[in-house]
């Protein structure tokens, strides 16, 4: 290690900074006639439901 550039250190307590929150959305795959992109729209509808509704919230739709 070089004497004259030390590593850098330094402790961050990240809370202060930021918070992180989830918001999910769910559906399921009932039928095999069902295509990738209707699912993909189900799971979009469910997860603005979801941020809708607030944080930390997950949504399910069929």
């Amino acid at each position: 290690m070089d004497q004259a550039n030390p590593p850098l250190t330094a402790a961050f307590d990240l809370r202060a900074l930021a918070s992180v929150t989830l918001s999910g959305g769910v559906t399921s795959f009932t039928d095999r006639r069902e295509s990738g992109p209707t699912l993909l729209r189900r799971a979009d509808a469910a997860l603005y439901d979801a941020k809708a509704a607030g944080r930390n919230c997950v949504h399910w739709r069929q």
